[in-house]
């Protein structure tokens, strides 16, 4: 089996998706199946870069196949305003890329497998459709399109209106991290576009991490990794943490809290920060994507913090990362998506906004790490299920359909 994987998230473009939608191909390669990649170089430079997925990706694509490897750099997204950016910062690329496709064999690819958020892809697909369309298209989404609650561009929001139902009839598979997104882009599909859904959650890559380091005896450290920002705020866990130190004051001089990754002006500077004990909680600023998983593996407890909203559509693929790290992880999430797999794994969690409910289960995470730390913390046959080579047969399994 060959794919052809269309995407722009690809190293060294350092976005969450670029980890996110080169593993799953890592497992496919890993199954013996074969891939190719399109993408582009000279995305704009206000999407941060990194290398430290560049040997990760060579290993894993037998050709790299660059839609304007002969263009110098220059960005119209940028330059000529808000129309070239719909519906995101990648759109302009739609001309070079489509050109690109036509000018390959097609035939010898089982199916193309795009990968949003950068949606503007879909639509590249879409006119493809139009002239070859015997092709094979599998679309893979982690965030919704149209009605994506974090979208508040009217622009994008009318544009996603428009070409969602358009690119639902086109595709030929549609695949989705989280049950709830694919509800949400489901609701008003036919009987028989609904059967193009599939719900595939993310993956870790065990080859990833590196070897274990060893741990400090004389420290827990706790640490969460990832950007803190706006409603997904660190207050709740901190007052959390101030409530257990009242009943377990022995702790004050054990924990260490670090903070990996960018954080939000005032954050550190909270009401709830300032009544932690002083240099209990350090800040470290953003760090790569390997780098991250190393933190992440060092960890004595992994904290995930999401926004505390009524129901979360998304489903992180860092907390697949954190599963692959063998580290236990504590939860402050809302129902959706991450509690799902938290419950799943039996991992400790409580809604974001209950501070007595975090403050019991770090609680009862910080003994099972101090006294039972050989003990199991999380279902082992679930964690399996989110390795690469487990999520590559469901994915072998669309493929599968769709050329059948």
């Amino acid at each position: 089996m060959r794919i052809l994987v269309l995407t722009y998230a690809y190293p060294p473009m350092h976005v969450q998706m670029t980890s996110a939608s080169l593993k799953p191909i890592a497992g496919l390669a890993k199954i013996g199946a074969f891939a190719d990649v399109l993408t582009v170089k000279n995305f704009p430079r206000v999407l941060p870069r990194n290398s430290d997925l560049c040997a990760y990706a060579e290993s894993i694509f037998d050709r790299k196949i660059y839609a304007d490897g002969a263009r110098k750099y220059f960005s119209p997204t940028l330059k000529l305003g808000g129309i070239l950016r719909l519906p995101d910062l990648m759109a302009s690329f739609g001309r070079e890329m489509l050109g690109t496709l036509l000018d390959l064999d097609l035939r010898q690819y089982a199916a193309v497998l795009t990968w949003s958020p950068f949606h503007s892809i879909n639509h590249v697909m879409m006119q493809l459709k139009v002239h070859r369309p015997e092709v094979k298209w599998i679309a893979q989404f982690s965030d919704p399109w149209a009605n994506n609650p974090l979208e508040e561009t009217w622009r994008t929001n009318r544009w996603s209106a428009y070409f969602e139902p358009r690119m639902i009839e086109a595709a030929d598979a549609i695949v989705h991290s989280s049950a709830y997104s694919m509800e949400l882009m489901a609701r008003n599909a036919s009987e028989v576009c609904r059967r193009k859904f599939t719900v595939i959650g993310h993956c870790y890559d065990p080859a990833l991490y590196g070897e274990a380091p060893v741990r400090n005896p004389d420290k827990i450290v706790v640490r969460h990794i990832g950007t803190l920002f706006g409603r997904r705020t660190p207050e709740p866990f901190f007052r959390s943490v101030a409530l257990l130190l009242k009943r377990r004051p022995e702790l004050a001089t054990k924990l260490s809290i670090e903070l990996v990754g960018a954080i939000g002006a005032g954050m550190l500077a909270s009401e709830a920060a300032r009544q932690l004990p002083k240099g209990l909680i350090r800040s470290i600023p953003k760090v790569g994507y390997v780098e991250s998983l190393g933190y992440m593996r060092s960890a004595d407890l992994l904290v995930l913090i999401e926004a505390d909203v009524k129901h979360n559509l998304f489903l992180p693929s860092k907390l697949a990362d954190y599963i692959g790290s063998g580290t236990p992880i504590l939860g402050l999430v809302p129902p959706g998506g991450s509690m799902d797999v938290l419950n799943a794994m039996r991992c400790w969690n409580a809604k974001p906004g209950d501070v007595e409910g975090i403050s019991q289960a770090l609680e009862q995470a910080l003994d099972h790490v101090q006294n039972t730390p050989e003990a199991p913390w999380c279902d082992d046959k679930f964690q399996r299920s989110l390795s690469p080579e487990a999520v590559a047969m469901e994915y072998k399994a669309v493929i599968e359909r769709v050329v059948a």
